[in-house]
């Protein structure tokens, strides 16, 4: 399944596959962003993650979209945040 959407005036799609064969630095990739110079620009996506993490690696993932240029720690650390933040937003009464 395919979500096309827009994220600050960009056209982008958003695709859940297994990402089992690619590798960053010896680790398991959970998420993947197109550079700035595909059209559209495509977020892929483990299926497996779930829940939290994979909140997480969207955010990660549609940072990368916005800001090509941010820092890895940056967008590391604020995707984490956000997610927790929502994750404890969601159960608020």
């Amino acid at each position: 399944m395919v979500i096309q959407f827009q994220l600050l005036g960009q056209d982008a799609e958003l695709q859940f596959k297994k990402l089992g064969r690619y590798k960053n630095k010896g680790s398991r990739v959970r998420g993947l962003c197109d550079p700035p110079t595909a059209q559209p620009r495509q977020i892929l996506v483990d299926i497996r993650l779930t829940g939290q993490e994979r909140t997480e690696v969207i955010i990660h993932e549609c940072l990368h979209l916005a800001g090509w240029h941010l820092d890895e720690g940056f967008i590391s650390q604020f995707a984490s945040e956000l997610a927790d933040l929502l994750e404890l937003a969601k159960d608020a009464e």
